[in-house]
């Protein structure tokens, strides 16, 4: 009977001994990773509840590291706080525009493999490094962005795992999110397109959309003129030094600024 007792006792024990107050980590909700001057730059967003006169309040603070080699600006970065880093709750990867222009294999390789972090947030490129600078009322800049991504692409949002597995296949271009912020209005009105791990051009979605999906009933908005694409037919006929594109599409004009009455 004592030696069930005693083994009772030591379970217990054992089951609080890794036990850490939320209160006591820093829990990041996003990442954003720029590249400057040859270095890394590694901005973690860390978000922190309080209580206020009208209930919880939100709060964020930024750890910054930077370094040459990926892994050693991740914990430059989470050496900047006296708790402990929490990296299971990341729902956000931003992608500095100068990081796509050098190359992303190096970064998404490494964060794949960190077992701190899971695979399954979402993944955008911005040229705006002050992201989480912003302060929102009772809301994290990231759940912003998230929602926004939501709202305007929905299925078609890529996780970093969905970018490492597009980045290992050559016949498929890599295209994300981009983002500009303007105050605290989301606008995701353009992608980055990639050519293997780099970035190519930024375009504009409607015409990306346009030319390489399936979508129909594509709204073109040019002040007060608005064309209805309704179908579409594409061609491509490859020559010896350039791409012929032959697009054949029916469509309604919907609204056209002009004088004329037509």
């Amino acid at each position: 009977m004592k030696k069930i007792i005693l083994l009772i006792v030591i379970i217990l024990l054992g089951g609080c001994y890794d036990y850490r107050e939320l209160n006591d980590m820093a829990i990041v909700d996003g990442i954003l990773i720029d590249y400057v001057d040859d270095e890394y730059k590694v901005y973690l967003n860390v978000i922190k509840s309080s209580k206020g006169k009208d209930g919880n309040l939100l709060d964020n603070k930024v750890l910054i590291g930077s370094d040459s080699i990926i892994a050693d600006a991740f914990y430059n970065a989470t050496n900047m706080s006296s708790n402990q880093v929490y990296l299971g709750h990341v729902s956000l990867l931003v992608l500095s525009e100068e990081l796509c222009k050098k190359g992303i294999n190096e970064v998404i390789d490494y964060v794949l493999r960190d077992v701190r972090i899971s695979n399954d947030y979402s993944t955008i490129v911005s040229n705006d490094v002050s992201i989480f600078d912003k302060k929102l009322d009772n809301e994290s800049i990231t759940d912003l962005i998230n929602n926004s991504l939501k709202n305007n692409i929905g299925k078609e949002i890529k996780t970093v795992d969905m970018v490492g597995q597009k980045l290992v296949n050559d016949r498929i271009d890599l295209v994300l999110p981009y983002l500009t912020m303007e105050d605290e209005l989301v606008n995701l009105d353009k992608i980055a397109h990639f050519k293997e791990d780099k970035l190519n051009d930024i375009l504009e979605s409607k015409l990306y959309n346009f030319l390489m999906l399936d979508t129909i009933n594509i709204n073109f908005n040019s002040d007060n003129n608005v064309i209805n694409i309704l179908s579409k037919d594409i061609k491509y006929d490859v020559m010896k030094d350039k791409i012929i594109i032959n697009i054949d599409c029916m469509g309604k004009v919907m609204e056209i600024d002009s004088k004329y009455n037509l």
